[in-house]
Parts: structure tokens; sequence; C-alpha cells
């Protein structure tokens, strides 16, 4: 073999060597992107939209004070008392979502959850993805006949519903208003789990396909994403639970005993 050949040899296996090393860091930084990516997705949205969730938190209060610590019974005679209507206005938080199991369960960083969530009306990501519960417009008013519908994310950007399918008969969600409390109690059959493009849970009768059905009850739903066995990172499924309004009370009068336990 002459010295030229020899030297075109090992510039080839020279030249294949780089490219094996630049294919590898080719790889690496991709991998790194992707992991990047997922933090990000996971754990950055989640911290921004919880922060924002608790600005809002705090604002309702600084506007609208706390309701008094007496305990206080219900009005549970809707046609005697009728709920009053809620103000849900468009932009800001009209409302707020108490859930009392969820307090003092650890959240996503370690945190001590107060089992609260910010309302705001409208269902886009701009609601959706600043930790805010997020009521579909197309549904019913808190405390009214038909069905209130609510969404959230269970993961990323606040994981603020991730624990909506731990909802069983007879735990208690509340609505706060600046003038009412809204009492629900989760009903039979909750949690469940529908297809992804499922729309009939919106329905004033929850489940109605045809939305005809003329509604004779006063129904909370929870809405948010989950995935085969209740897996909390996918979306190919929908997790629901229902809950029936069963009292309110004006929110000057004192804290109703279901949102204090």
């Amino acid at each position: 073999m002459t010295a030229t050949a020899t030297t075109i040899i090992r510039r080839r296996r020279n030249g294949g060597r780089r490219a094996v090393r630049a294919l590898g860091w080719l790889f690496l930084v991709a991998a790194l992107c992707v992991a990047g990516w997922m933090i990000w997705e996971i754990w950055g949205t989640s911290f921004l939209a919880s922060k924002a969730a608790t600005e809002q938190l705090e604002r309702f209060y600084a506007e609208n004070g706390t309701a008094p610590d007496d305990d206080i019974p219900l009005h549970t005679d809707f046609n005697l008392y009728p709920p009053p209507f809620a103000d849900m206005h468009v932009g800001g938080t009209w409302g707020v979502l108490h859930v009392p199991s969820w307090r003092g369960v650890t959240g996503v960083y370690g945190e001590t959850l107060d089992g609260l969530v910010p309302i705001a009306e409208g269902t886009t990501n701009a609601v959706l993805n600043k930790g805010w519960a997020a009521h579909f417009r197309v549904t019913a008013g808190v405390g009214q006949q038909g069905n209130f519908a609510l969404a959230g994310h269970r993961r990323t950007y606040g994981q603020n519903f991730l624990r909506v399918p731990e909802l069983v008969p007879g735990y208690t969600v509340a609505v706060e208003t600046p003038q009412t409390w809204y009492i629900y109690e989760v009903m039979d059959g909750s949690p469940h789990m529908v297809g992804k493009y499922d729309t009939t849970l919106l329905a004033p009768v929850p489940g109605d396909a045809t939305w005809s059905e003329p509604p004779t009850d006063r129904v909370l739903t929870l809405y948010t994403c989950t995935g085969r066995g209740w897996y909390a990172y996918e979306n190919s499924h929908r997790a629901i639970v229902n809950a029936r309004l069963v009292g309110w009370v004006e929110r000057d009068a004192g804290t109703p005993a279901a949102v204090r336990s």
C-alpha cells in the first residue's frame, strides 16, 4: 500500500470518528433539550401558575375581606330561599373554590396546600394557565339550577385540580363569592372518567347527550384531564366529579361548618 493510500484511509477513519462524536453530541444536546422542556412543563409552569393564583387569592381577600368565623346554619329550602345570583364578571377573580379535604396535603413543591383555588370566567389558556379554576361560560351560574362546571389543570400550570379524582361521595366542595357561600356535596358515582371529547358532562343535566333535558337539580361539575388508570400526566380522558348544592348562606353572616372543618 502506498503512503498516499495509507493517508487517505487514516483521514477517512478520523473523519468517521469525528462524525460519530458529532452525532453523539447531537443526541446529548437533544436529550438535554427534551429534559429541560419536561422540567419546565411540569415544574416551571406550575411554579409561575401557583404564584399567580396566590396573588389572585390575596387580591380577592384584600378587596373583600374575610368572612366572620362564626358558625352559621345554611339555607337549604331553595323554594323559600332561592340561592342568589353571583357577579361572575369576566376578567379577574370573582370567587374562590374551597375543597376542605385538600387542606394540609403536600403540594408539588412540598408545600402544605390550603384547599383554595381562585375562580375566573372562561376556559382559555389565559385563564387555565394562571392557576384559576375556569368556569365554562356555556354552563349555569354558581348555585343556580342546572350544571355549573369548572375546569382546571391536573398536570402542569399549577396542577390545582391534581386531586380531583380523590373526591368521593359525601365530601364537601364550596364556592365563596364576596356576598355568598355555596355549599356542594359530592354525589354518588363520583369520580368517574369519560372520553376526551365527551361534552355531555357540560349539559344542563350532566350526561344528557341531547342537551334538552330540563334540569331539576343544582350541580357543580369539576373537570380535568387524566389518563387510563387515573394517570395524571396524560390527557386521553377526562376525570369528572359531580356535586349537588345542599345549601347557601350570606357571607357576612359567618362561615359554614362544612368549610371550617
